[in-house]
Protein backbone atom coordinates (compact mmCIF):
# COMPACT_ATOMS: atom_id res chain seq x y z
CA UNK A 1 0.00 0.00 0.00
CA UNK A 2 1.26 3.46 -0.94
CA UNK A 3 1.16 5.41 2.28
CA UNK A 4 2.73 8.58 0.94
CA UNK A 5 0.07 10.16 -1.27
CA UNK A 6 -3.56 10.89 -0.51
CA UNK A 7 -5.91 9.72 -3.25
CA UNK A 8 -9.35 11.14 -4.00
CA UNK A 9 -10.87 8.14 -2.20
CA UNK A 10 -8.71 8.89 0.86
CA UNK A 11 -9.82 12.53 0.91
CA UNK A 12 -13.47 11.45 0.70
CA UNK A 13 -12.96 9.03 3.59
CA UNK A 14 -11.16 11.70 5.62
CA UNK A 15 -14.01 14.12 4.98
CA UNK A 16 -16.66 11.60 6.00
CA UNK A 17 -14.86 10.54 9.17
CA UNK A 18 -14.06 14.14 10.10
CA UNK A 19 -17.72 15.15 9.86
CA UNK A 20 -18.83 12.08 11.83
CA UNK A 21 -16.20 12.78 14.48
CA UNK A 22 -17.05 16.48 14.78
CA UNK A 23 -20.78 15.85 15.03
CA UNK A 24 -20.20 13.07 17.55
CA UNK A 25 -18.05 15.13 19.92
CA UNK A 26 -20.54 18.00 19.60
CA UNK A 27 -23.36 15.69 20.65
CA UNK A 28 -21.27 14.36 23.53
CA UNK A 29 -20.45 17.91 24.63
CA UNK A 30 -24.05 19.17 24.61
CA UNK A 31 -25.15 17.69 27.96
CA UNK A 32 -21.80 18.44 29.62
CA UNK A 33 -22.01 22.08 28.60
CA UNK A 34 -25.14 22.75 30.66
CA UNK A 35 -23.09 23.46 33.80
CA UNK A 36 -19.54 24.77 34.13
CA UNK A 37 -18.55 21.97 36.52
CA UNK A 38 -19.78 19.24 34.18
CA UNK A 39 -18.20 21.03 31.20
CA UNK A 40 -14.79 20.39 32.74
CA UNK A 41 -15.31 16.67 32.16
CA UNK A 42 -16.18 17.11 28.49
CA UNK A 43 -12.60 16.56 27.15
CA UNK A 44 -12.37 13.27 29.08
CA UNK A 45 -15.63 11.84 27.78
CA UNK A 46 -15.12 13.19 24.25
CA UNK A 47 -11.79 11.35 24.02
CA UNK A 48 -13.16 8.26 25.74
CA UNK A 49 -16.25 7.83 23.59
CA UNK A 50 -14.82 8.90 20.22
CA UNK A 51 -12.02 6.32 20.29
CA UNK A 52 -13.86 3.76 18.16
CA UNK A 53 -14.34 6.36 15.40
CA UNK A 54 -10.72 7.49 15.42
CA UNK A 55 -9.15 4.02 15.62
CA UNK A 56 -11.39 2.74 12.85
CA UNK A 57 -10.44 5.78 10.78
CA UNK A 58 -6.71 5.17 11.30
CA UNK A 59 -7.12 1.53 10.29
CA UNK A 60 -9.14 2.55 7.22
CA UNK A 61 -6.96 5.44 5.99
CA UNK A 62 -3.28 4.65 6.55
CA UNK A 63 -1.78 7.64 4.79
CA UNK A 64 0.41 10.61 5.69
CA UNK A 65 -1.48 13.78 6.64
CA UNK A 66 -4.77 11.92 7.20
CA UNK A 67 -4.54 12.33 10.98
CA UNK A 68 -3.39 15.94 10.63
CA UNK A 69 -6.44 16.86 8.55
CA UNK A 70 -8.93 15.07 10.78
CA UNK A 71 -7.41 16.56 13.94
CA UNK A 72 -7.16 20.18 12.78
CA UNK A 73 -10.45 20.47 10.92
CA UNK A 74 -12.68 20.62 14.05
CA UNK A 75 -10.66 23.58 15.36
CA UNK A 76 -11.03 25.30 11.98
CA UNK A 77 -14.80 24.79 12.13
CA UNK A 78 -14.96 26.07 15.71
CA UNK A 79 -13.07 29.21 14.66
CA UNK A 80 -15.51 29.87 11.83
CA UNK A 81 -18.35 29.32 14.30
CA UNK A 82 -17.19 32.26 16.42
CA UNK A 83 -14.26 31.15 18.53
CA UNK A 84 -11.00 33.10 18.47
CA UNK A 85 -7.84 32.35 16.50
CA UNK A 86 -6.44 30.76 19.66
CA UNK A 87 -8.63 27.75 18.94
CA UNK A 88 -7.16 27.56 15.43
CA UNK A 89 -3.52 27.81 16.56
CA UNK A 90 -3.98 25.35 19.42
CA UNK A 91 -5.66 22.88 17.06
CA UNK A 92 -2.80 23.24 14.56
CA UNK A 93 -0.19 22.42 17.22
CA UNK A 94 -2.14 19.38 18.41
CA UNK A 95 -2.62 18.20 14.82
CA UNK A 96 1.12 18.47 14.11
CA UNK A 97 1.94 16.50 17.26
CA UNK A 98 -0.66 13.83 16.48
CA UNK A 99 0.63 13.42 12.92
CA UNK A 100 4.21 13.16 14.21
CA UNK A 101 3.30 10.44 16.73
CA UNK A 102 1.25 8.59 14.12
CA UNK A 103 4.19 8.46 11.70
CA UNK A 104 6.75 7.68 14.40
CA UNK A 105 4.98 4.52 15.57
CA UNK A 106 3.77 3.43 12.14
CA UNK A 107 0.27 3.57 10.70
CA UNK A 108 -0.60 -0.03 11.62
CA UNK A 109 0.78 -0.04 15.16
CA UNK A 110 -2.14 -0.33 17.58
CA UNK A 111 -0.24 1.16 20.54
CA UNK A 112 0.83 4.06 18.37
CA UNK A 113 -2.75 4.54 17.17
CA UNK A 114 -4.07 4.59 20.73
CA UNK A 115 -1.44 7.18 21.67
CA UNK A 116 -2.26 9.20 18.55
CA UNK A 117 -5.94 9.16 19.45
CA UNK A 118 -5.09 10.37 22.95
CA UNK A 119 -3.21 13.30 21.39
CA UNK A 120 -6.01 14.09 18.92
CA UNK A 121 -8.50 14.45 21.77
CA UNK A 122 -6.47 17.30 23.27
CA UNK A 123 -7.81 19.73 20.66
CA UNK A 124 -10.97 20.08 22.79
CA UNK A 125 -8.93 21.86 25.47
CA UNK A 126 -8.22 24.70 23.03
CA UNK A 127 -11.41 26.52 23.89
CA UNK A 128 -10.40 26.80 27.53
CA UNK A 129 -7.22 28.71 26.63
CA UNK A 130 -9.46 31.55 25.51
CA UNK A 131 -10.50 32.03 29.14
CA UNK A 132 -7.01 33.13 30.10
CA UNK A 133 -5.71 34.80 26.94
CA UNK A 134 -8.75 36.70 25.64
CA UNK A 135 -11.06 36.49 28.66
CA UNK A 136 -13.08 39.60 27.84
CA UNK A 137 -13.74 38.60 24.23
CA UNK A 138 -14.48 34.99 25.20
CA UNK A 139 -16.71 36.14 28.04
CA UNK A 140 -18.86 38.12 25.61
CA UNK A 141 -19.12 35.08 23.31
CA UNK A 142 -20.23 32.82 26.15
CA UNK A 143 -22.62 35.44 27.54
CA UNK A 144 -24.42 35.54 24.19
CA UNK A 145 -24.87 31.77 24.10
CA UNK A 146 -25.05 30.64 27.76
CA UNK A 147 -25.82 33.76 29.79
CA UNK A 148 -23.85 36.13 32.00
CA UNK A 149 -23.82 33.94 35.12
CA UNK A 150 -22.40 30.98 33.19
CA UNK A 151 -19.80 33.20 31.51
CA UNK A 152 -18.66 34.67 34.82
CA UNK A 153 -18.19 31.21 36.32
CA UNK A 154 -16.24 30.05 33.28
CA UNK A 155 -13.84 32.98 33.09
CA UNK A 156 -13.25 32.73 36.84
CA UNK A 157 -11.65 29.30 36.52
CA UNK A 158 -8.02 29.08 37.76
CA UNK A 159 -5.23 28.59 35.21
CA UNK A 160 -4.25 25.19 36.64
CA UNK A 161 -7.53 23.76 35.42
CA UNK A 162 -5.76 23.42 32.06
CA UNK A 163 -3.48 20.76 33.57
CA UNK A 164 -6.53 18.79 34.73
CA UNK A 165 -8.17 19.13 31.32
CA UNK A 166 -5.12 17.92 29.38
CA UNK A 167 -4.51 15.00 31.74
CA UNK A 168 -8.15 13.92 31.86
CA UNK A 169 -8.49 14.12 28.08
CA UNK A 170 -5.30 12.13 27.54
CA UNK A 171 -6.34 9.46 30.06
CA UNK A 172 -9.79 9.28 28.49
CA UNK A 173 -8.13 8.73 25.13
CA UNK A 174 -5.96 5.92 26.46
CA UNK A 175 -8.89 4.15 28.15
CA UNK A 176 -11.15 4.61 25.15
CA UNK A 177 -8.42 3.57 22.75
CA UNK A 178 -7.77 0.30 24.55
CA UNK A 179 -11.48 -0.52 24.63
CA UNK A 180 -11.93 0.47 20.98
CA UNK A 181 -8.97 -1.65 19.85
CA UNK A 182 -10.58 -4.74 21.41
CA UNK A 183 -13.91 -3.95 19.74
CA UNK A 184 -12.22 -3.48 16.37
CA UNK A 185 -10.42 -6.82 16.60
CA UNK A 186 -13.58 -8.62 17.66
CA UNK A 187 -16.24 -7.08 15.42
CA UNK A 188 -14.38 -5.47 12.52
CA UNK A 189 -11.91 -8.18 11.54
CA UNK A 190 -11.02 -6.63 8.16
CA UNK A 191 -9.87 -3.36 9.70
CA UNK A 192 -8.66 -4.97 12.89
CA UNK A 193 -6.35 -7.26 10.93
CA UNK A 194 -4.56 -4.19 9.60
CA UNK A 195 -3.35 -3.35 13.08
CA UNK A 196 -0.38 -4.92 14.79
CA UNK A 197 0.52 -4.91 18.48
Amino acid sequence: MNKSNLSLKDLVNIGIFTIIYFVFVAIVGAPFGIFVVSFLFYPFFAALLSAIIILYFMAKVQKKWSVFILCWFPSILMTFMGHTIIMLIHGLLIAILAEFIHRKYGFDDIKGNILTHSIIGLWTVGGFWQIFIVSEQYGKLITETMGESYANQLISLPWWILIFLYLSSFIGGLIGGNIASKILRRHFSTEGDKLRN
